[in-house]
């Protein structure tokens, strides 16, 4: 693997900004990706092997800012993918596998 997906993040007044960072030349990142719709952290991401998803996270809301929403990147544009059955937020771990058409969505979430 010779690039990193960098988004959402701390602090949320800039954690829309999306970056692809090239390991075999750290001077070029790939500056023509739209911004994550969401400003959000303690979201989780993986890569499908057709493209990259991220879900859940929060948006700063008190009480209640989990976030449900999954999102993917295709052609450096973020699209809506699919909705989980609730928030979550600081997800620490995600596993999303695609059988045929079907993705499965297995994470471990602090909440």
């Amino acid at each position: 693997m010779t690039k990193i997906l960098v988004s959402t993040g701390r602090p949320r007044n800039s954690a829309t900004k999306t970056e692809i960072i090239n390991l075999d030349n750290k001077n070029l990142t790939c500056q023509d990706l739209e911004d994550f719709p969401l400003a959000i952290q303690g979201a989780v991401g993986s890569n499908t092997g057709s493209f990259p998803v991220i879900c859940g996270g929060w948006n700063g809301s008190v009480p209640v800012g989990s976030v449900k929403q999954c999102y993917k990147l295709k052609s450096g544009r973020w699209q809506h993918f699919a909705n989980l059955t609730q928030g979550y937020e600081y997800i620490w771990f995600a596993l999303i596998i695609q059988i045929d058409n079907i993705f499965s969505i297995l994470f471990w979430s602090a909440t």
